[in-house]
């Protein structure tokens, strides 16, 4: 984490948030981020995706 974030490491400050809220946290921080960063932030939104995607697969059906 950036050391402007050490406040937050030891606690998760989503966690008890309200999904829309979370939501609109995110959407706000946006405005404050370099376009470096935004594209890093694609990145990780791309492989939290592929992720999830993963978990909820099902397994292959036997089909014969």
């Amino acid at each position: 984490m950036s050391k402007g974030n050490q406040a937050f490491d030891d606690e998760n400050i989503f966690e008890n948030m309200p999904h829309e809220q979370i939501m609109n946290t995110i959407k706000e921080g946006l405005h404050y981020l370099t376009t470096i960063d935004l594209v890093t932030l694609h990145s990780e939104i791309s492989r939290v995706q592929i992720e999830h995607s993963h978990l909820r697969e099902d397994p292959p059906h036997d089909t014969r």
